[in-house]
């Protein structure tokens, strides 16, 4: 399918999740049992004086297939925070259109995972945030940005195709995992 289609499939089902988590009507829709913690800094892209929430960890969830909230109380779920999946069975994970940023180690060793989404909004994700996923097979840009691996210790940027949902996915996993990735 038409990456435009997927985005605009994507931003329809945002506006109604958003509609119904507002609503109270949410209940099911994403996965509850996920730790949260509050969030700032840069973060804080959307306004300065509030807080927001990463997603921190697994608690008591029933789904192996993660679907992160667009909200939580009212503030936006903004980051997986580093390390928040690290060693866990989950399978595939849905990040909302309010996601900014994927931390280090986030999915680190997630050998069960073979599938995330990256929404347009995503403008980094930390070192080996899919280190170690060795049944990863799709990563799935939601933007037609330019995206680069950038060294961790001399902050030196190549540029990288992220077209390929397959080919990124094994190179995330492997070759990439000691660079963290930002989009220009």
């Amino acid at each position: 399918m038409n990456k435009k289609y997927l985005r605009l499939i994507s931003i329809i089902l945002t506006v109604i999740c958003t509609m119904l988590v507002l609503s109270g009507c949410a209940e099911g829709l994403y996965t509850s049992g996920l730790k949260y913690r509050e969030t700032g800094g840069i973060d804080n892209v959307i306004r300065g004086d509030e807080y927001y929430y990463a997603v921190s960890g697994l608690g008591e969830v029933q789904s192996k297939d993660i679907i992160v909230p667009i909200m939580r109380t009212g503030r936006y779920v903004v980051r997986i925070s580093g390390e928040a999946f690290k060693d866990t069975d989950i399978k595939s994970v849905t990040l909302p259109e309010s996601m900014l940023g994927i931390g280090s180690r986030a999915f680190k060793d997630c050998t069960s995972l073979r599938s995330i989404n990256i929404p347009p909004q995503v403008f980094y994700i930390g070192e080996g945030a899919f280190e170690g996923c060795t049944s990863l097979t799709s990563v799935a840009f939601e933007d037609d940005y330019v995206w680069y691996i950038e060294d961790v210790e001399t902050s030196e940027r190549t540029r990288i195709d992220v077209t390929n949902d397959r080919e990124i996915a094994t190179k995330l996993a492997g070759e990439y995992a000691a660079y963290r990735l930002v989009k220009e």
